[in-house]
């Protein structure tokens, strides 16, 4: 999580965020100067949609067994509110389906804001990176544990139009659930809670 939010800010100042009045509608500062003084937006405002695949990294448990790591699909929507100095927030429900052994179905859900910040890399390459905190929960199909949930994503998106682009997420995910019911297996001392990581292809539409 520390290394995707490292690399996008890094990123994100590696390139000038200015460009010359010929060449600047494609920057944040002409997107909210482009229009009369009296109407000039003071954000740039995005949703974006997507999905792929995702990773759980850590151990699962449930009554039957203790799973490994295993793929699965994520879906995500997120909104995000960027201002003229890079600086904004946003919020994102995610939702990440894994299939392990002996029929045990594993949905996770989280659903909160975030930290951004974001900007033009060269004319068309929106980047982003952004950090959040909300509420997770956990259903194996023998219970459903809810907890605290902690994300972080690195995302490029290439505007093909001014108000519209296709892009990909590096997402992080990790999640605490609280403590683990007695009928679950493995240690007390072992932290219950899932991480996961997952690439998301989608579309985004900035208005």
């Amino acid at each position: 999580m520390i290394l995707t939010i490292a690399l996008g800010t890094w990123m994100l100042n590696a390139y000038p965020q200015e460009v010359s009045e010929s060449t600047s509608s494609q920057s944040i500062a002409s997107l909210l100067n482009e229009q009369p003084e009296k109407e000039k937006k003071k954000s740039v405002q995005s949703l974006t949609i997507g999905g792929g695949p995702a990773w759980i990294s850590s151990k699962v448990y449930t009554p039957r067994d203790v799973y490994t790591s295993r793929s699965g699909i994520e879906m995500m929507a997120e909104y995000d509110c960027v201002f003229s100095r890079g600086l904004g927030f946003g919020a994102m429900i995610a939702y990440n389906h894994t299939n392990y052994p002996d029929d045990c179905k594993l949905g996770q859900l989280f659903l909160g804001p975030s930290l951004v910040y974001a900007g033009y890399i060269g004319m068309r390459c929106w980047a982003k990176v952004d950090v959040g905190l909300g509420y997770t929960n956990c259903d194996d199909g023998f219970s459903i544990q809810s907890g605290v949930g902690i994300k972080s994503s690195l995302a490029f998106t290439y505007m093909i139009l001014p108000k519209f682009g296709v892009g990909v997420h590096l997402l992080s995910f990790s999640s605490f659930l609280g403590n683990r019911s007695a009928k679950y297996p493995g240690s007390e001392d072992d932290v219950n809670g899932i991480a996961r990581f997952g690439v998301s292809v989608g579309l985004r539409f900035q208005y």
